[in-house]
Protein backbone atom coordinates (compact mmCIF):
# COMPACT_ATOMS: atom_id res chain seq x y z
CA UNK A 1 0.00 0.00 0.00
CA UNK A 2 0.86 3.21 -1.04
CA UNK A 3 1.29 6.20 0.87
CA UNK A 4 -1.64 7.78 -1.22
CA UNK A 5 -3.73 4.87 -0.66
CA UNK A 6 -2.80 4.66 3.28
CA UNK A 7 -4.10 8.47 3.36
CA UNK A 8 -7.12 7.51 1.50
CA UNK A 9 -8.07 4.52 4.03
CA UNK A 10 -7.07 6.25 7.62
CA UNK A 11 -7.49 9.71 8.70
CA UNK A 12 -5.64 11.40 11.49
CA UNK A 13 -6.34 9.96 15.23
CA UNK A 14 -7.46 6.42 13.54
CA UNK A 15 -10.72 7.57 12.06
CA UNK A 16 -11.27 5.20 8.97
CA UNK A 17 -12.91 7.20 6.11
CA UNK A 18 -13.60 7.49 2.36
CA UNK A 19 -12.17 10.70 1.92
CA UNK A 20 -8.69 11.67 0.91
CA UNK A 21 -6.64 13.35 3.91
CA UNK A 22 -4.14 15.76 2.89
CA UNK A 23 -0.50 15.03 3.60
CA UNK A 24 -0.04 18.61 5.02
CA UNK A 25 -3.53 18.15 7.23
CA UNK A 26 -2.61 19.73 10.52
CA UNK A 27 -4.62 18.90 13.77
CA UNK A 28 -6.57 21.83 15.39
CA UNK A 29 -4.42 24.38 16.98
CA UNK A 30 -3.94 24.38 20.62
CA UNK A 31 -5.68 26.87 23.07
CA UNK A 32 -3.41 29.82 24.75
CA UNK A 33 -3.97 27.86 27.91
CA UNK A 34 -3.40 24.55 26.48
CA UNK A 35 0.15 25.94 25.40
CA UNK A 36 0.50 27.23 28.70
CA UNK A 37 -0.32 24.73 30.85
CA UNK A 38 1.85 22.30 28.87
CA UNK A 39 5.13 24.90 29.55
CA UNK A 40 4.79 24.89 33.00
CA UNK A 41 4.14 21.00 33.33
CA UNK A 42 7.86 20.82 31.25
CA UNK A 43 9.27 23.92 32.95
CA UNK A 44 7.39 24.55 36.39
CA UNK A 45 6.91 28.32 36.72
CA UNK A 46 8.22 31.49 35.11
CA UNK A 47 10.52 32.14 37.97
CA UNK A 48 12.03 28.66 38.07
CA UNK A 49 12.31 28.68 34.63
CA UNK A 50 14.65 31.65 34.67
CA UNK A 51 16.46 30.62 37.70
CA UNK A 52 17.47 27.30 36.47
CA UNK A 53 18.06 29.06 32.37
CA UNK A 54 21.60 28.51 31.77
CA UNK A 55 23.04 32.38 31.29
CA UNK A 56 24.39 33.03 27.55
CA UNK A 57 27.36 35.11 26.93
CA UNK A 58 28.49 36.75 24.22
CA UNK A 59 31.52 34.94 22.90
CA UNK A 60 33.99 37.07 20.29
CA UNK A 61 33.75 35.35 17.11
CA UNK A 62 37.06 34.69 14.89
CA UNK A 63 35.64 35.80 11.64
CA UNK A 64 33.60 38.81 10.54
CA UNK A 65 31.73 38.92 7.23
CA UNK A 66 32.00 41.99 4.80
CA UNK A 67 29.23 41.96 2.01
CA UNK A 68 30.25 44.11 -1.31
CA UNK A 69 28.84 44.12 -4.89
CA UNK A 70 31.07 42.92 -7.97
CA UNK A 71 31.25 45.46 -10.07
CA UNK A 72 32.23 42.89 -13.22
CA UNK A 73 29.55 40.43 -12.24
CA UNK A 74 26.92 42.45 -10.97
CA UNK A 75 26.70 39.53 -7.71
CA UNK A 76 26.69 40.33 -4.63
CA UNK A 77 29.60 39.05 -2.81
CA UNK A 78 30.38 37.81 1.20
CA UNK A 79 34.08 37.16 2.59
CA UNK A 80 34.28 35.77 5.71
CA UNK A 81 37.59 37.81 7.08
CA UNK A 82 39.59 36.74 9.82
CA UNK A 83 40.05 39.39 12.85
CA UNK A 84 43.40 38.95 13.91
CA UNK A 85 45.04 38.56 10.42
CA UNK A 86 42.92 40.49 8.45
CA UNK A 87 42.87 37.65 5.48
CA UNK A 88 39.49 36.70 3.91
CA UNK A 89 39.41 33.13 4.83
CA UNK A 90 36.48 32.40 2.45
CA UNK A 91 34.74 34.58 -0.61
CA UNK A 92 31.36 33.36 -2.09
CA UNK A 93 30.90 32.90 -4.60
CA UNK A 94 34.55 32.60 -5.41
CA UNK A 95 36.57 34.54 -8.04
CA UNK A 96 36.59 32.32 -10.86
CA UNK A 97 32.83 32.16 -10.43
CA UNK A 98 33.06 35.92 -10.68
CA UNK A 99 35.21 36.68 -14.34
CA UNK A 100 32.68 33.39 -15.75
CA UNK A 101 29.77 35.34 -14.48
CA UNK A 102 31.59 38.52 -15.64
CA UNK A 103 32.40 37.00 -19.34
CA UNK A 104 28.93 35.96 -19.60
CA UNK A 105 27.82 39.05 -19.03
CA UNK A 106 29.65 40.51 -21.54
CA UNK A 107 29.45 37.64 -24.04
CA UNK A 108 25.25 38.24 -23.31
CA UNK A 109 25.80 42.19 -24.25
CA UNK A 110 27.57 41.87 -27.30
CA UNK A 111 24.80 39.10 -28.20
CA UNK A 112 21.91 41.53 -28.16
CA UNK A 113 24.23 44.58 -29.24
CA UNK A 114 24.86 42.90 -32.73
CA UNK A 115 21.15 41.87 -32.94
CA UNK A 116 20.02 45.19 -32.46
Amino acid sequence: MDITSSMLHSAPGGLETGKAVSPTATAARPTAEAVAKRTANLFGTAGEAQKTAPTMRRMPLPAHVELDIDRGSGRVVGRFIDNQTGDIVRQVPTEEMLRLLAKTRELIGTLFDEMA
